[in-house]
């Protein structure tokens, strides 16, 4: 670890620090601050090159070290973000709906999960997310923008004008 450190900052050769850092991390026992600094470093090593499929893949074995709701969250959040860079929808709306049980009142990871349903035509989902952010304990205006929202998808993407009338109305 220590190793990889020198060589990413002060002989600033990331890419040699790489296979240093994941030796490190495979070799540091689970659910110890070494192995989150491990993978820690080596998730931003690999974003900053570029490497976002293996970046996914440290991130998702980090997420299994967590506990605390607000950072899986996060990590849910970036990971969504990374599939949708390498343009795996399924996988952005995957890890965008698993933030959401996390931190429900996040309006960005909503509109994370919109997007990444919209890309897979999944329009019944979205209407269903929407739906449900209309339905929860938040403030009217949250409450009205999400009706209104889902009124759109049901009309313009599922051609359900009655439904949309009916969610409007709701608004």
């Amino acid at each position: 670890y220590a190793a990889a450190r020198l060589l990413a900052e002060r002989l600033e050769s990331p890419d040699e620090a790489i296979p240093l850092l994941e030796r490190a991390a495979a070799r540091a026992p689970s659910n110890t601050k070494a192995a989150w600094r491990a993978l820690s470093h080596l998730v931003g090593l690999l974003e900053a090159s570029g490497q976002w499929e293996p970046a996914a893949a440290v991130r998702q074995r980090r997420l299994a070290l967590l506990i605390e709701p607000d950072s899986i969250s996060f990590e849910q959040v970036r990971l969504s973000a990374i599939f949708d860079v390498v343009g795996r929808a399924d996988r952005a709306a995957l890890h965008a709906a698993r933030a959401l049980e996390y931190a429900p009142e996040d309006p960005s990871t909503l509109e994370r999960l919109d997007r990444a349903l919209l890309r897979l035509g999944r329009h019944e989902d979205r209407l269903h997310a929407w739906a449900a952010q209309a339905n929860a304990d938040r403030p009217a205006a949250v409450r009205v923008a999400a009706l209104t929202r889902a009124a759109d998808i049901a009309e313009r993407h599922l051609a359900r004008r009655d439904d949309a009338l009916a969610l409007l109305r709701a608004a």
